[in-house]
């Protein structure tokens, strides 16, 4: 299969790219041809100590193929101690320190991209909270996951811990697979723009048309000014905000 890879992101209104608590992997947009190819974002919750840099762990573990819906337990167990590890080293005063012992807390999406012989053309992707995938082919929606209904948004989804703790978010993990054709187009986001991207969608509207046609000569705005005009009209929670765009062609 060859990929065609974008990502866009931008961090709250307000705040500076250094704030941004969303994580992707891989760290830039890809083009090439693979047999396999792994995706992630990750949201990390604002109220929580260093959501950040576990959102970074986690995509950085199912990016390198250490966390998968086949291997959760042993690689959160190690993704937890290297979290705890990392905060420890930092001289926190006392208000923090006491904040960073509940942990961080954070969505996951991984989509897994698999081309061979045996099994053909597969895909397989598992979430924890809102983070959402869909897949597009021709002019049609055929997934929407883990989420189908802009309703089901909440201010409270699942999100998985940083710390070893009963109800960490594991246990409402979720899976899902299929297969892809050539020419179809997978979108991963994270919750504020999957939310404008199902309400447009129950509205009659096609909105993975516009997504397609960012950074295009067709699109006059950039990524972030058109996520910016979004949140004035109310059409967009003022979140952190991650796309992925893969489309999946046969040839270059």
């Amino acid at each position: 299969m060859y990929l065609f890879a974008d990502v866009f992101w931008a961090p709250k209104t307000g705040n500076s790219d250094e704030e941004y608590e969303d994580a992707f992997f891989p760290k830039q947009k890809f083009e090439g041809r693979r047999d396999t190819f792994n995706f992630a974002i990750a949201d990390g919750a604002t109220e929580s100590s260093f959501s950040a840099l576990w959102a970074r762990l986690l995509v950085k573990a199912v990016g390198a193929g250490r966390l998968s819906p086949n291997c959760i337990e042993p690689a959160l167990t190690k993704l937890k101690s290297c979290w705890d590890h990392s905060v420890s080293k930092k001289t926190l005063p006392w208000f923090a320190e006491e904040k960073a012992r509940f942990g961080a807390f954070s969505t996951l999406l991984g989509l897994f991209l698999r081309e061979s012989e045996e099994e053909g053309r597969q895909w397989e992707a598992f979430a924890i909270g809102d983070s959402c995938l869909f897949q597009v082919r021709g002019d049609q929606l055929l997934l929407r996951f883990p989420l189908c209904n802009a309703e089901e948004f909440t201010n409270r989804p699942t999100l998985l811990s940083s710390r070893e703790q009963v109800g960490d978010g594991r246990e409402s993990i979720k899976r899902h697979y299929g297969e892809w054709n050539y020419e179809d187009h997978f979108f991963m986001m994270t919750d504020a723009l999957a939310h404008w991207f199902l309400t447009r969608y129950e509205l009659g509207e096609k909105p993975w048309v516009l997504l397609q046609s960012l950074g295009s000569r067709d699109f006059s705005a950039d990524f972030r000014s058109w996520v910016n005009e979004l949140r004035q009209n109310n059409s967009l929670k003022n979140d952190d905000v991650t796309l992925w765009r893969i489309n999946i062609s046969q040839d270059p």
